[in-house]
């Protein structure tokens, strides 16, 4: 096991482990190098967000990714405008079959069978009964899955919770995971999962571990190989301790949107407070999920300026900090998850509106800060430094060398 405080000081660890004690393997006829059986553990599963700009981390597509499991979607449209090539693993042309959210919501009768038990649900209150279960148990991989021939066989089997010195650590267990493509995703998704039945439970979250079955790397002309000079270079990047840990903490807590100055503790929480806090959280997420989608649709293909009219006007209504017309009022949290797409989408107007901007390092820097600077006030200055990073390394053109 690999330990670490945040993902990307473990990442580089991992990405050596694999390429010096990998063995060939080629499921399907695809070659891959295969560890088998590895797993790391994040001291802080906050600091989930993988940082490097030889691996440009799409953050965006990991909020709204977030954002559908937890609103428990099915469909694969709304992927499919931030990473286009989720479309090919659709069997019908609409649904996805790793509907993580929608299994653990028990919406997922209609793609892969089951039934309809709200398993974080069940979680939350037996953990509130029994606060040091080890049955606190989410699958994710139903009977029905086994033998399937279907482009999406799921590959998360289970996330397990334990309350250990009031904190809620998780361990997350996956049959299969590409250490470059989706790795970064899924800690991302479960550890913002730990993060919302902590807040459901009033508990911190604690440590986060991540196990896989196969974890593996494609390799020759496969699309989804890495280029083994990048490899590289993250592994020798020695990156500082203080780079490391800048977005740790994002997005900050607040799933559950209680009254300004309200406490409450776990030991005052009773199962059906538990449950509330965890439909609560549901609710939330379809709220910020639909209006992204909405104005998604607004602003695809609008100006900088329409753009930012339309960011403002969602904030105007979603962030008036007022929790009496819950769950308008929402917390720290839905604004924190949002922000990284806001950014996207004003830089993706910035580029439609004057292209050659994008082709000139410089020009696209100021660019770039000049939208963080719209979207990202009331953001702690080191996450605002931070996300124009990731969406600017996004932005530059792919390097190969």
């Amino acid at each position: 096991m690999w330990n670490g405080s945040t993902l990307t000081a473990v990442y580089p660890k991992v990405l050596l482990s694999i390429l010096r004690d990998a063995k060939v393997a080629s499921p399907r006829g695809l070659a891959t190098f295969e560890v088998i059986g590895e797993s790391i553990s994040l001291d802080n599963s906050t600091a989930r967000t993988l940082f490097y700009p030889d691996r440009k981390l799409h953050l965006a597509f990991a909020c709204v990714e977030a954002l559908w499991n937890l609103s428990g979607q099915t469909t694969v449209e709304e992927l499919t405008h931030y990473v286009p090539r989720m479309a090919q693993f659709s069997d019908d042309g609409t649904h996805l079959r790793s509907c993580y959210g929608a299994r653990m919501f028990g919406g997922a009768r209609h793609v892969v069978g089951g039934n309809r038990t709200n398993q974080l649900l069940n979680v939350a209150r037996l953990l509130t009964h029994d606060p040091e279960t080890r049955q606190a148990v989410v699958m994710f991989r139903y009977p029905q899955d086994a033998g399937v021939q279907t482009k999406d066989a799921i590959c998360g089997t289970h996330i397990q919770f334990l309350i250990r010195e009031n904190k809620l650590h998780a361990i997350f267990s996956i049959r299969s995971n590409d250490l470059w493509l989706g790795m970064p995703y899924d800690v991302f998704t479960f550890s913002i999962i730990q993060q919302c039945l902590a807040d459901a439970l009033c508990l911190q979250p604690g440590r986060f571990i991540w196990q896989a079955g196969s974890l593996h790397l494609y390799v020759g002309d496969n699309q989804f190989a890495p280029n083994e000079i990048k490899l590289h270079r993250i592994i020798n990047s020695g990156y500082q301790d203080d780079r490391l840990n800048v977005l740790a903490g994002f997005p900050r807590q607040g799933a559950v949107p209680y009254p300004e100055g309200m406490t409450i503790t776990f030991a005052e929480l009773s199962e059906e407070g538990a449950a509330t806090n965890v439909i609560r959280i549901q609710q939330c997420a379809l709220l910020y999920y639909e209006m992204l989608v909405s104005l998604r649709k607004r602003v695809e293909h609008a100006t900088f300026a329409e753009t930012l009219g339309h960011i403002h006007y969602m904030q105007r209504s979603l962030f008036r900090g007022s929790v009496d017309d819950w769950p308008l009022g929402g917390g720290t949290f839905w604004r924190d998850l949002v922000t990284p797409v806001f950014l996207h989408w004003l830089i993706k107007a910035a580029k439609r509106d004057d292209p050659e901007t994008f082709n000139d390092e410089n020009k696209r820097e100021y660019i770039v800060g000049k939208c963080g600077h719209a979207v990202c006030g009331g953001m702690p200055d080191p996450w605002w430094a931070a996300l124009c990073n990731l969406a600017g390394w996004y932005w530059q053109p792919t390097r190969s060398r």
